[in-house]
């Protein structure tokens, strides 16, 4: 007796309907295809499995921080939040002719990558600053993949996973996954970038050329210093792949990459009198906050400093230090990692360079993009260690990346504290850092009040009222950009004044509707000169103003909310 057969299948194998594996097949094979050209069969899985692990520890490392504190967003994380909001409505209303005006019209500071994310996170979680930064958790994958290629491109045991442990450890870096700003981004892009054209695969493949392109597109749309780290690196690349290339399959592959890198430089030609702005700009911080110049032998020293005193933490530098000469000591097979030195020097040279040269403003996050090259250099050095040595040496450095994390998380008494060990004094020597301090990245449970003064205004006049604000305070949860990006959040037509570069008070006030002040700390030096002036003439004029509210402040201090009467 046959068995039965189904009317489906009896109608498919007449040829009237396709079979079921003739739609999926091609797919299928398609996509073992692309999986097994990304992980060879032959690939060891557990190194994969690590890099997961780890982006999942750090996801849920960064969504429990972020989720213990309240506190508004500072400085230049509150301005770039600001500035995803602008691509937030009108994504939220589904208007896109807006939306890709504001993208490529309206005057933007800064490349657009980093606020479109945060904006299209938005959409997902709702605008919350306090949730905001978790978009960083996307540029952190982006980071491990380029360390997984280069372990790959290196044959490291690990495959880089140890390297990335490194990045993760860094002060710096945990500090910058916490908050909204786009040196993560561009940090990424450069290190994946990097991974990709120093494959063999560059000008010899169409698709991992094409690849290429795209993520350099993607880098320049992070941040213009991307220029910096990426162009060195890639004329140092076509030259040699042009040596051993075929000439037609090189020239064909170029154009290949050029089309795919171009992608980015239609926003940079519409943004070119923003782009000079935002020069003239930083070069105006950079005398404001005296930076050291950069033909003076402070400027050209200053982010080697910067590395020891404000991005790397006491084992850190051990590690990389062993590791570094390591990888100068000759060794038989020397030929198998000497031109990828070759590519890391350069790497590190130039763009330490085009960084101090050309970038008038200094900070220790815009050099950023170089360390990568100096953890990978260190990896090539660890990976030699013998094989006991190399294990006890990944424990270790697990464990001091627990202990640095836990540090800046609240203490090794919350975090790591289970074994008293890593709580004494010479373990948290080995978590500090100089330039990072604790207190700053530790989360919070404060309410500053920003939200509530910028909804009293509201209730007052409310959102369609053009009243215009001044915000004399830059202390670091209070200060003019937190009170903007709360304002663009409510959607109030106020405009927001910051003080800073005031130099005639009377004037300034003249066409103000009211006054924020703040006793106690008023925030940096450099960008708190006029508020003396300020506050005497506050004084000396008490009748023209009237306090609508006092707000205690968690550091002691009292913001007054003050209405200028003349100005009725």
């Amino acid at each position: 007796m046959s068995p039965a057969i189904s009317v489906d299948t009896a109608i498919s194998s007449k040829g009237i309907l396709p079979r079921a594996d003739s739609l999926t097949g091609p797919l299928i094979h398609s996509l073992r295809d692309k999986w097994q050209r990304f992980f060879p069969p032959d690939e060891p899985r557990w190194p994969i499995y690590s890099f997961a692990g780890l982006w999942i520890l750090e996801l849920l490392f960064l969504q429990g921080i972020l989720s213990r504190d309240t506190r508004p967003p500072q400085w230049d994380p509150a301005s770039h939040l600001t500035m995803a909001l602008d691509f937030y409505f009108p994504l939220h209303q589904f208007q896109l002719d807006r939306f890709f005006k504001q993208l490529l019209f309206r005057p933007k500071p800064y490349p657009p990558l980093f606020h479109c994310a945060v904006a299209v996170w938005y959409l997902i979680t709702g605008p919350s600053h306090q949730y905001a930064a978790l978009v960083n958790s996307l540029f952190l994958f982006v980071t491990f993949l380029g360390f997984y290629l280069f372990g790959r491109e290196l044959r490291l045991r690990d495959r880089g996973w140890l390297c990335a442990v490194i990045f993760s450890a860094f002060p710096i870096v945990i500090w910058m996954s916490r908050e909204a700003l786009i040196d993560l981004s561009v940090i990424s892009f450069t290190l994946l970038f990097a991974a990709l054209i120093c494959s063999e695969d560059f000008l010899r493949d169409k698709k991992a050329t094409r690849w290429s392109g795209l993520v350099f597109s993607l880098g320049l749309l992070s941040k213009q210093s991307f220029v910096f780290f990426a162009i060195p690196i890639l004329v140092y690349r076509l030259v040699q792949s042009r040596r051993v290339c075929d000439r037609s399959v090189w020239k064909k592959n170029l154009m290949c990459f050029s089309r795919w890198a171009s992608i980015s430089v239609v926003w940079y030609i519409l943004q070119v009198p923003s782009m000079i702005r935002t020069a003239l700009r930083v070069h105006q911080a950079a005398l404001l906050r005296s930076d050291p110049m950069p033909l003076t032998w402070s400027g050209i020293t200053y982010y080697l400093r910067m590395f020891w005193q404000d991005q790397a933490n006491g084992w850190i530098l051990a590690v990389l230090l062993i590791g570094v000469i390591l990888a100068f000591i000759p060794f038989k097979h020397e030929k198998e990692t000497g031109t990828h030195k070759t590519f890391f020097f350069i790497w590190v040279l130039a763009g330490y360079a085009g960084i101090t040269f050309f970038v008038m403003g200094k900070d220790g996050r815009y050099d950023m993009p170089i360390v990568p090259a100096v953890i990978l250099l260190a990896g090539i050095g660890i990976d030699r260690l013998p094989g006991f040595v190399w294990k006890a040496l990944v424990v270790a450095v697990g464990v001091l990346f627990l202990g640095t994390v836990g540090y800046f998380s609240g203490g090794p008494d919350k975090t790591v504290g289970v074994i008293k060990f890593f709580s004494s004094r010479p373990m948290v020597r080995l978590y500090q850092c100089p330039g990072i301090d604790r207190d700053m990245i530790e989360p919070k449970n404060e309410d500053w009040h920003v939200e509530e003064i910028i909804d009293g205004l509201v209730s007052r006049r409310g959102l369609k009222a053009s009243i215009w604000v001044g915000v004399v305070p830059q202390a670091q949860f209070f200060n003019p950009a937190a009170f903007l990006y709360f304002t663009r959040l409510r959607r109030a037509s106020f405009q927001i004044e910051d003080f800073r570069l005031i130099s005639d008070v009377p004037r300034a006030l003249a066409k103000m509707d009211y006054l924020i002040r703040k006793t106690g700390d008023q925030g940096p030096e450099y960008a708190t000169r006029p508020n003396n002036a300020i506050y005497a003439y506050l004084d000396a004029h008490s009748n023209e103003f009237t306090v609508i509210s006092s707000l205690t402040l968690p550091d002691g201090s009292t913001a007054d909310l003050l209405e200028i009467r003349h100005n009725k």
